[in-house]
């Protein structure tokens, strides 16, 4: 693991989160898909050195050696159009459903608790202010059924555009099954039908878990010290047949490559030491793991991951499986060799 340049505290050493910076020329960020899936770069990491190639090569560079675990989540219509009764623009990104047609959301705008936003023909009700802009809502219909009716893709900030009908098809995995996130799992992306074929075709085990994206992984890290920030609850999902694959695979000593940081993070959430060796265990679980430099991880060998934001969990993630150092160094290349960043671009694997 790289050096962390900690400085000492009375309760131990601080991990600024400064130290999780770096410059990025604001051309890099991706603000469309490439024409095709597999058309994006792929930097591969592997015994200390860098190697530059095309997703597609990601069926020459595995073998049955290695299996993959992939996010199943499929992405909401998560952005709600919303206007002030006076006729002001606001918006709303759902976030979370509760009982009896409520939900969480950020909300657009300085309200107070009882104001009232149209979402085209439905009113709701802004109840109460829960935390940093998240709003408890009241609706007469059901949240999922608003979603459906009157929602857009949520497409992240730092793409300059609305969504389109492209981002229907190309903001969700080729696999994406189960609804439920508010951000895709954009390590996915990349994979076509074929790639996935061809893979199995050799031998490479496919796998899929269940996590569904919500506020928690994309949320900055706002505290100096990341030991400070608190992350929120996620929802993830193990099946018993995933859970008996992954875990004979790992006895048989092959390697467990998870594909984005929150199959990474489902995983180690879910690993548990039974006679002296990790498993993964099954169910419906919830998870605010936060997985930061010093954490040992339990199953996850190998990640195919995107480029993330400075200052982010991901980035906090990936420097804790690489080391800070190492991270450093490898997005200093990508910025030189003018990968695409972030969402809609280029992708790296770590072995």
């Amino acid at each position: 693991m790289g050096e962390m340049l900690a400085k000492p505290t009375e309760r131990g050493a601080l991990i600024n989160i400064s130290l999780f910076d770096y410059d990025l020329p604001m051309e890099l960020i991706a603000q469309a898909p490439t024409n095709k899936r597999d058309d994006s770069r792929l930097l591969v990491v592997q015994d200390g050195k860098f190697s530059d190639h095309h997703f597609c090569d990601i069926v020459e560079l595995l073998d049955d050696k290695h299996f993959l675990v992939l996010n199943n989540t499929k992405v909401l219509p998560a952005r709600l159009p919303a206007s002030k009764v006076t006729g002001g623009r606001s918006e709303i990104f759902y976030l979370e459903s509760l009982a009896g047609n409520k939900f969480t959301a950020l909300v657009k705008g300085k309200f107070s608790a009882g104001a009232k936003l149209l979402v085209v023909d439905e009113s709701v009700t802004l109840e109460r202010p829960l935390e940093d802009g998240v709003w408890q809502i009241s609706s007469p219909i059901p949240p999922m059924v608003l979603l459906e009716r009157y929602g857009k893709l949520p497409l992240p900030p730092y793409i300059r555009r609305e969504a389109d009908s492209t981002d229907d098809t190309r903001y969700q995995t080729v696999y994406a099954a189960e609804k439920g996130s508010v951000a895709a799992p954009t390590a996915g992306l990349h994979f076509t039908e074929s790639i996935l074929a061809q893979l199995k075709a050799k031998g490479v085990r496919i796998i899929y878990v269940t996590l569904h994206v919500g506020i928690g992984t994309f949320r900055p890290i706002k505290t100096d010290d990341i030991d400070e920030h608190i992350m929120h609850t996620e929802h993830y999902h193990i099946s018993d047949e995933a859970a008996a694959e992954i875990n004979s695979l790992i006895a048989a000593g092959k390697t467990l490559v998870a594909v984005g940081t929150t199959s990474v993070r489902t995983l180690e959430s879910a690993a548990e030491c039974i006679d002296g060796r990790y498993i993964v265990s099954t169910g419906y679980k919830d998870t605010d793991i936060f997985i930061k430099p010093g954490y040992e991880f339990k199953v996850v060998k190998g990640i195919v991951t995107n480029f993330h934001l400075p200052k982010s969990s991901l980035l906090v993630l990936l420097s804790a499986f690489m080391g800070l150092e190492p991270t450093k160094e490898c997005y200093a290349h990508a910025v030189e060799q003018r990968y695409r960043f972030f969402s809609y671009g280029d992708a790296m694997m770590v072995l």
